[in-house]
């Protein structure tokens, strides 16, 4: 098991762990100066929004989302959720900077 002691997700530690972690890990692997992430708890799951610019290269700046669903926050392991959203975004900020 990694970060997280208890198999249920422990939400608050997620999110915790999310703000803490992502939004560095994706500035520092794609060279983003300016990244910034807002995470949204609500009765559907949890937002992720990621905005971001590149300059020169990008002077506009750019979203993606993520959503984890509230079914997987009650049920799914926080290893598991973190490396999907992780992975999502990850994905997501490839596609946007190819834009």
């Amino acid at each position: 098991m990694g970060w997280f002691s208890k198999k249920k997700c422990d939400v608050d530690a997620l999110i915790e762990h999310i703000d803490t972690t992502l939004a560095s890990e994706i500035s520092n692997t794609f060279e983003i100066t300016d990244g910034q992430l807002q995470l949204t708890p609500h009765s559907q799951g949890l937002d992720i929004l990621y905005s971001f610019t590149k300059k020169p290269k990008i002077t506009v700046r750019k979203k993606i989302s993520y959503q984890i669903k509230q079914k997987d926050l009650e049920t799914g392991n926080a290893d598991a959720l973190y490396q999907e959203a992780r992975e999502g975004l990850m994905k997501l900020v490839q596609i946007r900077l190819d834009d």
